[in-house]
């Protein structure tokens, strides 16, 4: 009963470290995505800005 317990809980561990391993791989994406959109959001800009004038 003790090792069906404990191989149980090894089980949802490792689902629960995989998870979070996939969330990790996410929040590093961020950045980038964050200045990718920053940078079209400056070439949008700019383009409005240059057919204003």
């Amino acid at each position: 009963k003790n090792l069906e317990n404990q191989l149980s809980l090894n089980e949802q561990l490792m689902l629960e470290v995989s998870k979070l391993q996939h969330e990790a791989l996410l929040v590093r994406e961020y950045p980038q995505k964050i200045w990718d959109a920053v940078a079209e959001l400056k070439d949008i800009y700019t383009n409005i800005s240059s057919h204003a004038e």
